[in-house]
């Protein structure tokens, strides 16, 4: 069988080999994490906006809750206006029982009374209040005097349940209330008093609690000035004056806008902020998301993605580190057939290579009826060179020579190096005797063109021997031997030229004979 262990056979490009693989493992690693790091992102960014635009709608939905709520609010206040006013649209017989009907019909509202124009409590729905109460300390009814205030009036929060129903000052209350006041004006436009309503935050906070914003969320109702109306969820407790968490809020975000969503970090989390003005009512809708906790699924889902992604990543690794070193160790049982059978210095065939092919050659040619010629080579004025020069100088010369004698034959034909300055070439299918002279002298040609070395002009010579086949025998041995002594004989002769062996020439003229 005829072996094909040419330098060009067993070569690979660079990254066909085990470079290449890593390359590819390193490429697909990146590609991977990096395909890996965008599904990260981009599902984080999803997630953030999703939530962006569920706390968006949730403000919506209880802004328009609220728009409702404080319309039914505003009704109630409107009939005692009417009801109450110098000279009214409506005479009410009994004050105290309208008030109280007008209370039944608002869940939401604890108390409902209509002061005049100095302040007096002139008429409420609660039993047995004395008839000395008196708001004209308040700051939204010296406002409504000075007529400084809109139609209708949201206080701040107040401790208590009642109007003027505020604890001693020893004993804290629990109970809170803020108190919805509309101006009333007779029809010259004079202020003739206020009717009001004292507002439960807990109707309110009972709503919110209907709604799901997690254990870390929370919503509020703030006036426009920034003061706390009602809170629910984390930290649900009333103040006078909105948190530090809601500063940007009401200084930079409200004042560019009646609406909008936004993250803030407060006390080390990240808050998704919904904000929403009422478009009748001076109200405000805070909604507030904890970000880690609203994302909490997407975080179990990307970090599902994470093992599947890293464990697919591992077998990666595993795989390619596997193909890599099956690839070295090939490489390397290629690598040693090739020097098993080639050249270490010019890459050419050696010896063991030489005679394999030969042997394939003489079987072809035997097969086929063809002709086929061994020529043996030995470099004239090497020794000179290597004694003169060096073994490097030498090595140089033997590898100049070899690219020459490559160039000299055919893709089909072999040259080989058997040893020293000593090599062989077989020229298949030489049917041809005067094509074979040719090469000859084109090779003693290319040899005997000067080698630069250094500053050095190197001149070589080559003797060459010529055995055919099958003037001069059918075997390899024989062939390669009948060559070699041709070219001694020529080294006889004087060097620099071709001998064929004398048989040929012998078996010539008995053709002419």
């Amino acid at each position: 069988m005829k072996l094909t262990l040419e330098p060009a056979a067993l070569k690979t490009t660079w990254l066909g080999g085990r470079n290449g693989i890593l390359i590819f493992s390193v490429t697909a690693c990146i590609i991977f994490i990096g395909i890996w790091a965008l599904q990260i992102n981009l599902g984080h960014d999803r997630a953030i906006k999703s939530q962006k635009s569920s706390a968006s709608n949730l403000a919506r939905i209880i802004e328009e809750s609220n728009n409702s709520t404080f319309q039914a609010i505003d009704i109630i206040l409107t009939n005692v206006a009417v009801s109450m006013r110098p000279d009214p649209m409506v005479k009410v017989q009994d004050t105290k029982k309208y008030l109280q009907l007008l209370l039944s019909e608002a869940p939401q509202v604890r108390e409902i009374a209509f002061a005049d124009a100095s302040g007096h409590i002139t008429a409420i729905s609660r039993e047995n209040v004395s008839s000395k109460l008196n708001i004209s300390g308040e700051t939204y009814f010296r406002h409504a005097v000075k007529r400084s205030m809109s139609e209708l009036y949201i206080s701040h929060p107040k401790p208590g349940r009642l109007l003027l129903d505020a604890p001693r000052q020893d004993v804290p209350s629990k109970q809170w209330h803020f108190i919805v006041f509309r101006p009333v004006h007779d029809s010259s436009g004079n202020f003739v008093g206020a009717a009001l309503a004292v507002i439960n935050p807990g109707f309110f906070q009972e709503q919110i609690r209907a709604l799901d914003v997690g254990h870390q969320g929370s919503i509020a109702y703030y006036r426009y000035d920034g003061s706390l109306l009602v809170k629910e969820g984390v930290n649900s407790v009333l103040v006078e004056k909105a948190n530090l968490d809601q500063k940007d809020l009401f200084s930079i975000h409200l004042p560019r806008r009646e609406w909008g969503t936004y993250i803030k970090r407060v006390k080390g989390r990240d808050k998704i902020i919904s904000y929403r003005a009422t478009s009748r009512w001076p109200l405000l809708v805070v909604v507030s998301l904890d970000q880690d906790e609203q994302l909490a699924s997407w975080y179990q889902e990307s970090q599902d993605l994470s093992y599947l992604m890293s464990g697919s990543l591992f077998l990666l690794l595993v795989l390619s580190i596997n193909i890599f070193r099956q690839r070295s160790v090939q490489e390397r049982v290629e690598q040693e057939l090739l020097d098993a059978h080639h050249d270490p210095l010019t890459k050419l065939p050696s010896l063991r290579l030489l005679l394999d092919r030969l042997s394939n050659a003489l079987r072809q040619a035997h097969r086929e009826n063809d002709n086929l010629s061994v020529l043996y080579i030995d470099l004239d004025g090497f020794k000179p060179v290597n004694d003169k020069y060096g073994h490097d100088a030498g090595d140089y010369v033997l590898k100049i020579i070899a690219e020459r004698f490559k160039k000299c034959i055919r893709e089909t034909d072999t040259v080989a190096r058997i040893g020293g300055d000593e090599f062989v070439i077989i020229l298949t299918k030489t049917n041809n005797i005067n094509a074979i002279d040719k090469i000859a002298h084109m090779i003693i040609q290319t040899t005997n063109a000067p080698i630069f070395w250094k500053e050095h002009e190197l001149c070589m010579g080559a003797s060459i021997g010529i055995a055919h086949f099958p003037e001069h025998g059918t075997q390899t041995e024989t062939l390669i031997k009948v060559a070699d002594d041709a070219m001694y004989e020529a080294k006889r002769r004087g060097k620099n030229q071709f001998v064929i062996s004398p048989a040929t020439l012998e078996s010539k003229a008995e053709k002419k004979a």
